[in-house]
């Protein structure tokens, strides 16, 4: 079991991911890959997600490929490469992104809520631009406000937004 290529390239930059101490608030993605049926011992098949709204695009992930035949699980070796990201040319999307992406990490990033602070200091220069970058005001102004993984949960999901 393995990647016939590596994942294609993407993303701007990339981000090492600490484990030690993150406490994620989303977890990774993972899905099933789809194969041709049967009880093939070789084959190739290609499967494509869109994960660029997916709160840890533009993160450096391991993809590891698995399988669990009669109850014996295989894994394959790692493959290290960032994952997709939507690109924003708006200054302020692109910043709460960042911070929305560092929260989902690790909910104890406390130095996203600072940041969502200074972004708020003037909200009412921001509800002058237009109707795209006004839509961001709500979701800041929720990470802000939650005291709780969940209600921190519900403002990380920005599914809104992407329309």
């Amino acid at each position: 079991m393995a990647l016939s290529r590596p994942p294609p390239k993407s993303g701007r930059y990339v981000r090492g991911l600490d484990s030690g101490g993150d406490r994620p608030l989303v977890a990774a993605p993972e899905f099933p890959l789809s194969l041709a049926g049967g009880e093939r011992k070789s084959g190739a098949a290609e499967t494509i997600r869109d994960l660029t709204s997916h709160p840890w695009a533009g993160s450096e992930v391991d993809l590891v490929l698995s399988a669990d035949h009669a109850g014996q699980a295989g894994y394959s070796t790692p493959h290290r490469f960032t994952l997709p990201q939507r690109r924003f040319s708006a200054t302020l999307a692109r910043a709460i992104v960042e911070q929305r992406r560092d929260l989902a990490l690790d909910a104890n990033a406390f130095a996203c809520r600072r940041c969502l602070d200074a972004l708020m200091l003037a909200p009412e220069k921001l509800s002058s631009m237009p109707r795209p970058i006004s839509a961001w005001i709500s979701p800041a102004r929720g990470w802000i406000a939650a005291t709780t993984d969940e209600e921190l949960r519900e403002v990380v999901d920005l599914s809104g937004i992407w329309r």
